[in-house]
């Protein structure tokens, strides 16, 4: 008889995988910078910056008065606004430069607010497209009582407060 043979099992072969692709992610690019707003400029009298509408000059006044320049930058206001008729709805803001009664303050913004606001008016802008508010010296654009800073805080602000639908 002839001795058993033996069984002879191969070993296990381990499967082997072929290496995966090192993939290096793409660096990260920060997006460009935004343009700055340009400023306005005589050539060009009216910016919009995100929902404000900036002036070259400010909008002049002798107490509630409109000043002729005054008027000279409100008619570049009414002509840009004519144009765009996509913009619907505009607030107008007067803002006063401090240093007196507050009430009294108030009171000569939200009636130099009212003057811009008549002012369009009769360029033949829509009385729909306007409200007028006067804050006073609640809203300073920088602190500080001197003639500098309250020369920069006595303004008159146009916000946009509605866009056309796909505007």
């Amino acid at each position: 008889v002839e001795p058993p043979k033996p069984v002879v099992t191969p070993a296990p072969v381990a499967k082997v995988e072929p290496p995966k692709p090192v993939v290096t992610p793409a660096p990260v690019v920060p997006p460009p910078p935004k343009p700055a707003t340009p400023a306005p400029t005589a050539g060009n009298p009216v910016i919009v910056a995100g929902t404000r509408l900036m002036l070259y000059q400010r909008v002049a006044f002798d107490g509630v008065t409109l000043r002729p320049e005054g008027k000279a930058q409100l008619d570049a206001i009414a002509k840009y606004l004519d144009a765009h008729r996509e913009i619907e709805s505009m607030r107008i803001e007067g803002h006063t430069g401090g240093g007196g009664d507050a009430s009294d303050e108030l009171g000569l913004a939200g009636s130099r607010a009212g003057a811009v606001l008549e002012y369009l008016i009769a360029k033949g802008l829509d009385r729909s497209r306007f409200f007028a508010a006067g804050y006073g010296s609640m809203r300073p654009l920088v602190q500080g009582t001197d003639d500098a800073s309250r020369a920069v805080n006595d303004r008159i602000e146009f916000v946009v407060t509605r866009w056309a639908e796909g505007t």
